[in-house]
């Protein structure tokens, strides 16, 4: 049996401007994100003039682990363009704890704000890689989180920055060897700690 997924939960906040119909407006407009293609790889050939170097994806902005990943990332204009009418958001982001352990994330759009940026919203190479790398460091917390379940007498002696650090070493070792799939790495994981290395 799948245990139980976290609830989903976004709210945009503000003033009068929002009205049911902006609001349900301006959220239609972020169904979809522009992604790069990857055309940083090096077996990969540049785009030439003209050629499109995004892709349109879904963009699942009421997961707030996908806003948590995200607004980190995002310039003044994409920030203002994915908060439209709004002027505050607070959502809860379960694979992302703030610094106190809260689950309950919230953004604020700066006062004055820039423009929004026109069209789509559009992240960038170095954006994209700013969100993976979000992603490992909340993979990395849940193996660690594993760890401290399955092997606690190898875990006990760790705080958890300690822990972090000795995950991520494992997780790099099991990448070297072709692991990928986060089950299979926090299995790996699980037979370092056990076994001592």
């Amino acid at each position: 049996m799948q245990p139980a997924e976290p609830p989903r939960i976004t709210f945009l906040i503000g003033g009068s401007s929002i009205t049911e119909a902006a609001h349900w407006r301006h959220l239609r407009t972020l169904n979809m994100v522009r992604f790069p293609k990857e055309n940083d790889r090096q077996d990969v050939p540049p785009p030439v003039a003209g050629e499109e170097t995004h892709k349109a994806v879904m963009f699942r902005h009421g997961d707030g682990n996908v806003l948590a990943e995200v607004l980190p990332v995002l310039d003044e204009a994409q920030f203002s363009r994915l908060f439209g009418p709004a002027s505050a958001m607070v959502f809860l982001a379960p694979d992302h704890p703030g610094s106190k352990g809260s689950l309950l994330r919230r953004a604020l759009l700066p006062d004055p704000a820039l423009p929004a940026a026109p069209g789509p919203l559009k992240l960038t190479l170095e954006q994209m890689r700013g969100i993976e790398e979000a992603r490992l460091e909340r993979s990395n917390r849940r193996i660690m989180r594993y760890l401290r379940k399955v092997a606690p007498e190898q875990t006990d002696a760790f705080d958890d920055a300690a822990l972090l650090r000795q995950t991520a070493g494992f997780i790099d070792e099991a990448r070297q060897q072709g692991v990928r799939s986060e089950a299979s790495l926090g299995k790996y994981c699980y037979l370092q700690s056990v076994t001592g290395g």
